[in-house]
């Protein structure tokens, strides 16, 4: 009883239970499910491991390496303000009614949670003056702290509130809470190097402003590398800036963002989803979402996605990709704009030229959005049988040819599409939509949309102190 208590009121300043939830049979199971970063672990790759189940999967599927357990039950992992540096990517492999979420905290609640963070997650290690040389990586860790992956590796020992609340505390638990500590991963997969003074303010501009957020940052020097990849099962991702670089340039089977694609076995054919498991669905809303090397949102091969408030910009190519038929894809109120202007890390990289939607099969809906500034066109739609695009109440200008590419007159697919109460222009920056896009054009924001709208850094290190986070 005592336990069920501890964890009942633990689950209150944390924001995992609020005021309109439906009241849990059980708390302790309820405060298990709703893992909170950084306090209840040290990472993102950490929270997600703890709600799935059975032994990690090993499989190449499109050529694409992957690993990933299963989720069997419903859980939601809450993300305090600041930026989180991925070092593999997070698989969705839900089975039967199970849905997880993902999602930010919305505006800095408690003050504490911020010291937590800061106490908690990817603090400096502490560097030998004499070993300048050691190379520096985006999670912190030097070049001669690569872990293993092939060694299986232990989070670290220091305490977080979980364990505090487990009734297992003692006065050195509580009095390690202070000391900083450094997230411990599966794997060690990051390119690149931040300096101290640019993550210093790239973690306080995480902190600033009206609305504060995390900040997923993924950068691989893999192949073909999602952020997120819901290969089954229901996902959620809510109130998230993401930022994604990873080599290769298969924008079809990985190079994005968000790629929602069911499984293939070895042999190369699809595997079909047997109920109670349902197709790889994502729910993705109040998210800004860039790509560096490839696409924004990918949805191919019978996947679902409903695309709600979010901001896709600035991405290597397609800012979101529909493909295969059976997919299907609704976007509402979303901001797709200045897209597909090539990978400006690497020559060898995705090449400039992309539209800002692009329906190669599938069923498309895009209701009150803004598409506009794209590299190629705004949307096209071009299967003349297996493509539906219906776009209404949406603003389409200043994209590089042509604004609105229905499928071709005469075909099945042009008899099921329309476009109709559009704003359709070859100027103009049209409307903001999302809360991302509509910062930008505040009167005391530096860069507004359609005016000075600066080019993105080629890496999340170069980002200085007013640009992107402080939207």
């Amino acid at each position: 009883m005592a336990a069920a208590h501890q964890h009942a009121v633990s689950c209150l300043p944390l924001y995992q239970w609020t005021d309109g939830m439906q009241m849990p049979e059980s708390w302790s199971n309820f405060y298990r499910q709703n893992p909170c970063v950084p306090v209840d672990y040290d990472t993102l790759e950490a929270a997600f491991d703890s709600i799935s189940s059975g032994v990690s999967v090993d499989s190449t599927e499109n050529n694409v390496r992957q690993r990933f357990r299963k989720q069997n039950s419903s859980a939601r992992i809450l993300l305090h303000p600041g930026p989180y540096f991925l070092r593999k990517s997070i698989v969705f492999n839900c089975i039967g009614s199970a849905e997880v979420t993902i999602e930010s905290i919305g505006g800095l609640k408690d003050p504490r949670h911020a010291s937590t963070w800061c106490q908690n997650y990817h603090a400096e290690p502490s560097m030998d003056e004499n070993s300048s040389n050691t190379r520096k990586l985006l999670t912190g860790l030097s070049s001669s702290d690569t872990i293993d992956s092939s060694e299986e590796t232990k989070r670290p020992s220091s305490a977080t509130l979980r364990q505090l609340f487990g009734c297992r505390s003692t006065s050195a638990a509580l009095s390690s809470l202070s000391t900083p500590r450094r997230g411990a991963e599966e794997e060690e997969d990051a390119a690149g190097g931040m300096s101290p003074d640019d993550r210093a303010k790239f973690h306080k501009a995480s902190f600033e402003g009206p609305n504060p957020t995390a900040v997923v940052v993924f950068e691989s020097s893999k192949q073909n590398q999602a952020i997120f990849r819901v290969r089954q099962g229901i996902a959620h991702i809510k109130g998230l800036k993401l930022l994604h670089y990873c080599e290769g340039v298969d924008i079809w089977n990985g190079n994005a963002a968000i790629q929602v694609q069911s499984p293939f076995a070895p042999n190369g054919r699809q595997v079909r989803i047997q109920p109670p498991s349902v197709v790889p669905t994502a729910h993705v809303s109040d998210c800004d979402i860039v790509s560096f090397s490839g696409r924004g949102i990918v949805n191919i091969d019978g996947g679902i996605s409903h695309v709600h408030k979010c901001f896709i910009h600035n991405s290597a190519a397609t800012g979101l990709y529909l493909g295969g038929r059976g997919s299907k894809m609704t976007m509402t109120e979303t901001d797709v704009v200045e897209n597909g202007n090539g990978n400006e890390r690497n020559n060898r990289g995705v090449s400039r030229g992309h539209s800002g939607v692009y329906i190669e099969q599938g069923t498309a809906t895009i209701r009150d959005c803004n598409i506009s500034k794209n590299s190629l066109t705004g949307i096209s739609a071009v299967s003349t049988d297996h493509s539906t695009l219906q776009v209404e109440g949406s603003c389409l200008q200043s994209n590089g040819s042509i604004q609105v590419e229905l499928p071709p007159i005469g075909s099945p697919s042009r008899r099921r599409s329309y476009s109709r109460d559009n704003t359709i222009s070859t100027n103009g920056h049209g409307r903001a939509r999302s809360r991302f896009a509509k910062a930008l054009e505040l009167p005391n924001s530096p860069h507004p949309i359609g005016r000075h709208f600066p080019p993105l850094p080629q890496s999340p290190s170069e980002f200085p102190d007013d640009v992107v986070l402080r939207r």
